[in-house]
């Protein structure tokens, strides 16, 4: 990803900038998602948007063209969560069925991610990925409420290792703080 400069630091390595709309008005409609479309994110350089679907799906669109490019199948149940590396080779779906999958945004082709950290999930939550896109977090809360795991996971290898597990002899409560080290 090529470097830009800001105001506050010098040497940033955040995305490039995306074109603003102001004026509230449409600029494209996909067809056949109207009313299935439940997340959506667009690539760092704003040429391609992946919307997580309620039919188990989620679909890569060009966001000049309108034309599709991809279908991610995998899940079993609505895809609510979608998220492209900050790169964006590789894009990340969550769905209602409690897994998460790993694609490569140019093949389509699924990467897959050794679950056994995380394997009977009450809730995957808060994908986040490393600055620079080899890697990703999330929150994995056991069904149950006896283990709460910081899980990171490899995007080459898909091997995934605990960062930080917490398992009292109760249960894990609601409450969370996560700050990012470095950027990663």
């Amino acid at each position: 990803m090529p470097t830009r400069t800001n105001a506050t630091t010098r040497h940033s390595r955040l995305p490039p900038p995306r074109p603003a709309t102001s004026t509230g008005k449409r600029l494209r409609s996909f067809r056949r998602l109207s009313d299935l479309i439940s997340s959506g994110a667009f690539s760092p350089d704003g040429r391609k948007v992946v919307v997580g679907t309620l039919d188990n799906q989620a679909v890569l669109w060009d966001t000049a063209s309108g034309e599709q490019l991809r279908t991610f199948e995998g899940h079993t149940q609505d895809v609510y969560s979608v998220a492209f590396s900050l790169d964006g080779r590789h894009v990340l779906t969550g769905s209602a069925d409690k897994t998460a999958i790993l694609w490569e945004a140019a093949s389509g082709k699924q990467i897959p991610v050794k679950d056994e950290l995380f394997s009977n999930p009450w809730g995957l939550d808060d994908i986040r990925w490393s600055g620079d896109s080899r890697r990703f977090t999330l929150l994995y809360n056991q069904r149950g409420h006896q283990i709460y795991r910081l899980i990171e996971v490899d995007a080459a290898s898909g091997k995934a290792r605990a960062v930080i597990t917490e398992a009292p002899d109760t249960f894990v409560g609601g409450r969370r703080f996560r700050h990012e080290v470095n950027g990663a």
